[in-house]
């Protein structure tokens, strides 16, 4: 039976930070072992009841769904941890999720429990989640306790990024991708394609100039109507005495 996730692909510089942190928490930690692939879970394990008919549909809402969104934020939200139990901790990075990126979440829920066996643990409580980027996995507790020891002596991320692409994954590949910025699903070619991505991060750019030009506007007219209110207020103070 095929494996199924959704996720969010980390890309950029949001993808930079977060090898730049894992790579010197293994070396100053002396880890080994596997690297976590930098990613944020989105829907853990959506089965299809019926495969062959059902991933066409899986397909489709999962287009259908993400294309009713706009470009949202990520923001890092400190280091955290899941205990350790018989080896299995995790030493993560906290995601403090928009609205927008919750509702996404329960809509692909809410349309795919009809035709999914979704994960009991994770996928069937509308709070139940902790969005995090694992930082370090499949640690003992002293090894835990050494990464989060090394952790708190570091700065605490509390950056802004974009999500860029929604990644529906099978069998651990990619199947399909959207892409907030280009407002389209991708395949898995072009998911992969430094061409595609270039757009994206051109999209990525112009978004950003839009964004600041926004604020530099707002911040001018203030300057010129506050003056102006002013004088009102004075005008009026001398008609009234």
């Amino acid at each position: 039976m095929a494996n199924y996730f959704i996720e969010v692909r980390i890309m950029g510089s949001m993808k930079h930070e977060i090898r730049t942190i894992t790579y010197d928490v293994r070396r100053n930690c002396y880890l080994r072992g596997s690297k976590p692939i930098p990613h944020i879970s989105i829907v853990s394990n959506p089965t299809p009841l019926n495969p062959r008919q059902d991933e066409k549909k899986l397909l489709h809402d999962f287009t259908s769904i993400c294309s009713q969104y706009p470009v949202m934020e990520l923001q890092f939200d400190g280091f955290g941890s899941f205990p350790c139990n018989n080896s299995n901790g995790v030493a993560k990075i906290n995601i403090k999720p928009s609205q927008e990126l919750l509702e996404l979440r329960w809509a692909l829920l809410s349309r795919l429990k009809s035709y999914c066996q979704l994960d009991r643990t994770y996928d069937t409580k509308k709070d139940y989640y902790s969005p995090h980027i694992t930082i370090a996995m499949n640690l003992n507790q002293n090894q835990l306790n050494k990464v989060m020891s090394y952790l708190r002596q570091k700065d605490q991320p509390y950056n802004h990024h974009y999500l860029t692409r929604v990644t529906l994954l099978k069998n651990h590949k990619i199947l399909a991708e959207y892409d907030f910025f280009l407002k389209r699903t991708l395949t898995r070619n072009e998911a992969l394609s430094r061409r595609i991505e270039a757009e994206t991060n051109t999209r990525i750019r112009k978004h950003l100039s839009k964004k600041i030009e926004g604020k530099s506007i707002n911040q001018h007219t203030r300057s010129v109507v506050n003056p102006f209110k002013a004088l009102l207020i004075w005008i009026k103070k001398l008609i009234k005495y």
